[in-house]
């Protein structure tokens, strides 16, 4: 029965995925003759602790950008790991805010996501659906009667008209 858990860790140390932790872990559980892991067994909590530790480890430790294959961001676990160590705040469910993602980039050296504005309301434009609506007629765009104003053409009407709430993102103050 094996009591130092350096022959262990030596074991895992070599381990730079969590294919060759698992290995490890199961080669070692039959090494050392674990038959019930539910009996309390110290050889088995120390095997269960160090390849926890060994896979927390690979996914924090060393930073694998593995991007999804669907639209090139990378794993919410890596940002996740990264980012409590980072001290950023993070929900334990749900997607990665893109601004936390381009800070690991940035770290990473690898190329920024773009950063999408918020759709347009008519806050932004500074008038009311009315005033949108003729205007929209007035350019021969597609707007309904009556119901919300689509964010494409309130994005337009501050495109071609400015903000009556400031300046522009060009800096520059609409004239009426």
């Amino acid at each position: 029965m094996t009591t130092a858990h350096d022959p262990l860790s030596a074991r895992f140390a070599d381990c730079r995925t969590p294919t060759d932790a698992d290995d490890a872990y199961k080669a070692l559980f039959d090494e050392l003759g674990i038959t019930d892991p539910n009996s309390g067994n110290p050889d088995y909590m120390m095997l269960s602790e160090m390849h926890r530790q060994t896979l927390e480890r690979i996914s924090s430790d060393n930073p694998m950008v593995t991007p999804k294959e669907d639209d090139g961001r990378v794993r919410g676990r890596t940002l996740r790991n990264w980012a409590a160590r980072q001290g950023i705040p993070l929900r334990a469910k749900g997607r990665v805010p893109v601004e936390v993602e381009n800070l690991y980039r940035a770290e990473q050296g690898l190329d920024l996501l773009p950063v999408q504005s918020p759709p347009a309301s008519l806050s932004d434009a500074g008038v009311d659906s009315a005033t949108i609506r003729i205007w929209a007629k007035g350019q021969d765009i597609p707007c309904g009667s009556r119901g919300r104003v689509h964010t494409d053409v309130i994005r337009a009407y501050i495109d071609a008209n400015g903000s009556a709430n400031g300046p522009d993102e060009q800096g520059v103050q609409p004239t009426d």
